[in-house]
């Protein structure tokens, strides 16, 4: 869903908290109309790997996958790139280890 129905309600200008300690109401000002934007990384780990090919290729896990989306990424990251699939249990292995090293995210390699 979409974020801004997380944020409260805006109170229109002039609303009445109550009495202030002089006995007279309290009014706040309005919040705005629009919030403000969370900034989300697109990536949390980010892997730059030498395939041979004279680029290096980056394999990317987004802050919405776990550990369970690893070997889909990876078989993803493989086709992509045309390399045989032996090496896809160790590039998981390796996203394991990183993810559990880290200390701050996103995490690049």
């Amino acid at each position: 869903d979409d974020l801004r129905s997380l944020s409260p309600p805006s109170l229109s200008r002039g609303a009445n908290l109550g009495q202030g300690d002089g006995g007279e109401s309290e009014e706040i000002e309005p919040m705005s109309e629009h919030p403000v934007p969370v900034s989300v990384p697109s990536v949390l780990i980010s892997v730059e790997l030498d395939l041979g090919h004279g680029v290096p290729a980056t394999l990317s896990i987004a802050p919405w996958q776990t550990r369970g989306d690893f070997d889909e990424v990876v078989s993803d990251f493989l086709d992509q790139h045309r390399v045989r699939r032996v090496f896809g249990d160790a590039l998981v292995k390796y996203l394991e280890e990183v993810e559990a090293l880290a200390t701050t995210f996103p995490t690049v390699t």
